[in-house]
């Protein structure tokens, strides 16, 4: 399948329903590019769809449904069986081993494996597994020939983790009764959900979470909050720790109905807007809205900085639900045309989110912090091995390097991951080169350090020196 024109398909497809200006600034072409990439990743395959279907609700006729959006919902679909069978058993990186049995618990996977040809009789394989949505890490794994050995050691982990879970809900002490769609009202799309307490669907957890509260959320901001959205992230606080976290709105079960709500969760709730309020009163808000009456989209603009040919502003909106924040960026030579904005529930975040965009604006206009940041080594970057191309992670300080659980059979194409990950974290070519030399052969020799690599990551070659018997 050509996945360059079902991508730029795609593309053109999401800009031209962009009812809510998501891709202001974006060019088909960039968003085609970004799609292509993501086209070998079935989880960013079913995404995709998601969205497409979601815009394709708000579609008038069930014509331009058939037209526009299911024929690439059927192709990203058909891509994604596609890469199923392609990708076939997991596999340990190219170590051999084959992944089979893996239970996640927690915060983490524990694996077990077999590879009955390796050479030194190791046959059975066991590790922890973690995935950030960029990365796949397998560590503390231990090899052995003793089948019982290992089986032991991988339900010793299992029962581990267990019981750090049981910890978590036992510190917690929350009732574990799941909501269901008798105590919510029904999800209605045309509605602002902001400053709502709802309800996430159980079967969106694992199993160990599915539970009641960890189903409650504050709503806080989000495209995806918004009446009518075209962005699907819903940004909340946790009923269960109070941490921000975000969801897709298609997510959601409903609005709980306030007779639903159990004492443990109205007491959460008050703590939960306590801490919103603190910092910033409403009588306070109130006034910083009046302070500048300039306004974009109902928001009234309150604070502005300009940097170089670049002006970031926040702005803030009264409504219903509480106070809505916002963070824009626009052109000195045409301060009001606003785009990129940034959507935040609360004021101290969205303010600390404008001095961040000024801030990080400030840096790219000073020729010395790339070649400053540059010189540095990063927590951890990707590479391959020279011997077979497997695709590894090699982290600051560590010896050695550890496989990664994204790197595929082709040899060009960990080459492809590895320099496109590395550029998504700002890592340049001379700090791979230096993280390599470093995990190979210690972290304080020469060859660690990125100033002796041209741009290209190859070692900048000494000078000659004169013979010492020349004249």
């Amino acid at each position: 399948m050509n996945t360059k024109n079902l991508a730029q398909e795609v593309a053109a497809f999401l800009h031209a329903h962009d009812a809510r200006d998501y891709y202001e600034g974006v060019t088909v072409e960039e968003t085609a590019g970004e799609i292509e990439r993501n086209l070998n990743d079935v989880p960013m395959i079913e995404e995709t769809i998601r969205d497409i279907e979601e815009i394709s609700d708000e579609f008038k006729s069930h014509e331009q449904y058939l037209s526009e959006a299911k024929p690439l919902v059927k192709r990203l679909s058909q891509l994604k069986i596609q890469l199923k069978a392609e990708q076939g058993n997991r596999m340990v990186g190219k170590t051999g081993y084959e992944i089979k049995q893996a239970i996640h618990i927690g915060d983490k996977e524990i694996v077990y494996g077999e590879n009955m040809r390796e050479e030194n009789g190791n046959f059975y394989f066991v590790s922890d597994y973690t995935y950030n949505e960029i990365l796949g890490e397998y560590s503390h794994c231990l090899v052995g020939d003793d089948y019982l050995e290992i089986m032991q050691e991988f339900t010793s982990r299992v029962n581990s983790q267990i019981e750090a879970v049981r910890a978590e809900f036992e510190k917690a002490a929350l009732p574990p009764d799941l909501f269901t769609a008798e105590h919510c009202y029904p999800h209605d799309y045309k509605q602002n959900i902001v400053g709502k307490v709802m309800a996430v669907r159980a079967e969106v957890f694992r199993k160990e979470y599915q539970r009641g509260d960890h189903q409650l959320i504050l709503v806080t901001g989000g495209n995806g909050a918004l009446p009518n959205p075209i962005g699907t992230k819903v940004y909340h606080k946790r009923f269960s720790d109070g941490k921000e976290s975000y969801i897709r709105r298609h997510e959601i079960l409903g609005e709980v109905k306030p007779e639903c709500m159990p004492d443990w969760a109205v007491k959460k709730l008050a703590v939960l807007q306590a801490k919103k309020d603190t910092v910033q009163p409403n009588k306070d808000r109130k006034e910083r809205c009046e302070m500048n009456k300039e306004t974009n989209t109902g928001y009234e603009i309150t604070e502005k900085l300009t940097v170089g040919n670049s002006v970031f502003v926040l702005g803030c909106m009264e409504s219903g639900y509480g106070t809505k924040y916002v963070t824009w960026q626009a052109r000195a030579d045409d301060p009001t045309n606003y785009f990129w904005g940034r959507y935040i529930g609360n004021y101290e975040d969205a303010r600390e989110d404008l001095f961040e965009r000024a801030h990080s604006e400030s840096q790219n206009l000073n020729p010395n912090y790339h070649k400053r940041q540059s010189e540095k080594l990063p927590a951890f970057c990707m590479s391959t091995l020279p011997s077979d191309g497997t695709l590894i992670i090699i982290k600051h300080k560590e010896r050695g390097y550890k496989v990664s659980d994204i790197s595929a059979r082709d040899s060009d194409e960990n080459k492809y991951l590895a320099k496109h990950i590395n550029e998504l974290m700002d890592v340049t070519p001379p700090q791979e080169a230096a993280m390599v030399a470093g995990s190979m052969f210690g972290w304080n020799v020469p060859a660690a350090n990125p100033r002796n690599y041209e741009d290209d990551g190859k070692a900048i070659k000494p000078k000659n020196k004169p013979d010492r018997d020349s004249r």
